[in-house]
């Protein structure tokens, strides 16, 4: 059955350089923003918390290109996918053997750094001996090769990320205490995407953005959702967090035969069966509904009255006497 009600997707919003892409006013995401804005311009070691598909590059790379280093090299080590003796050689390098039979230099992530960025992910992965390496590097001002070379002078920044606070390392044994604090001078929790709220519906409009500038089509763009589609998409878990939606996104673009999101458009793993509760009650009065649409229209239209006037069909003077009335919090955040 096609549902007749629709939700528009919001406008666009202005984008800051310390958001470099990221795209939400969730409370978690402003703190986000914030503490970019602070990292950014210091030689800080930042650490960087969040699920998969949270961003965790972005943000990385996001604080590069907003320091002073952002010239300099950018160079970014998955270690989650590398041996304890590959990341070893990774970080450090090692002497290697010239066709003369000699040796020649052999230069590690540590040093190609040098007047740049070196972004560690997953530094959890690190096994001990390794951590132990790393904290006299960032202690000292070179280098040591790791078999026959000398020391080479280097200054860099490092940025890591984890999927989980290291904290549960130090109780477990499996991270150095002076690495972390090294490493976190500044933290950056990311927050996974089933718990921003509003956010989906701003991230859905900014794929479907995104999907028609990079990706065009012969298709109709898409410009709003129906309620039941949404709340099926607020029930799912995304494991994958952001980057799970972003695919979802651009393969619905590619399937669409209208300009509204339906829940039969939807993968079945994606159709979630949500019953809509009104302050948790089977049943409410129609001032209570009134309220409770009034307040999400006003939601997706980011408090601007005369859109969300629009949006109801009513003036904007009925429309601001029912917001008093029903004493409906301003959803800009102020």
């Amino acid at each position: 059955m096609i549902e007749h009600a629709r939700i528009p997707f919001p406008d666009a919003l202005p984008m800051g350089p310390e958001r470099c892409g990221l795209v939400g006013e969730h409370p978690d995401m402003l703190k986000v923003y914030r503490l970019i804005s602070v990292a950014a311009p210091t030689l800080a070691s930042v650490l960087i918390l969040g699920a998969p598909g949270t961003g965790r590059t972005t943000v990385a790379r996001c604080i590069h290109e907003n320091s002073i280093l952002s010239e300099g090299p950018w160079l970014a080590v998955r270690l989650s996918e590398l041996t304890p003796e590959a990341a070893e050689i990774e970080l450090f390098g090692e002497e290697q053997e010239g066709g003369d039979g000699g040796f020649r230099p052999g230069m590690g992530r540590l040093e190609q750094a040098r007047g740049g960025t070196l972004f560690l992910e997953d530094a959890s992965s690190l096994s001990l001996a390794t951590q132990a390496r790393l904290v006299t590097a960032l202690h000292a001002p070179a280098i040591e090769r790791r078999q026959h070379g000398g020391a080479r002078s280097t200054e860099f920044r490092i940025i890591a990320s984890a999927p989980r606070d290291l904290r549960l390392g130090l109780a477990a044994g499996t991270f150095r205490e002076d690495l972390y604090f090294l490493l976190a001078v500044v933290t950056i929790p990311l927050p996974a995407l089933a718990d921003r709220g509003d956010d989906l519906l701003a991230l859905l409009a900014h794929f479907v953005r995104l999907n028609a500038e990079t990706q065009p089509t012969t298709g109709p763009e898409l410009t709003g959702i129906t309620p039941s589609a949404l709340r099926s998409l607020e029930a799912h878990q995304w494991s994958s967090n952001v980057s799970e939606l972003r695919d979802l996104v651009y393969g619905m673009c590619e399937r669409a035969t209208g300009d509204t999101v339906q829940l039969e458009d939807l993968p079945p793993e994606f159709r979630h069966e949500v019953v809509p509760v009104v302050r948790n009650r089977a049943l409410a009065t129609l001032a209570e509904i009134e309220a409770e649409h009034i307040a999400l229209v006003l939601r997706q239209s980011r408090g601007m009255i005369h859109r969300a006037a629009e949006i109801l069909g009513v003036h904007r003077n009925t429309l601001t006497r029912k917001i008093r009335e029903y004493g409906i919090p301003d959803s800009r955040g102020n």
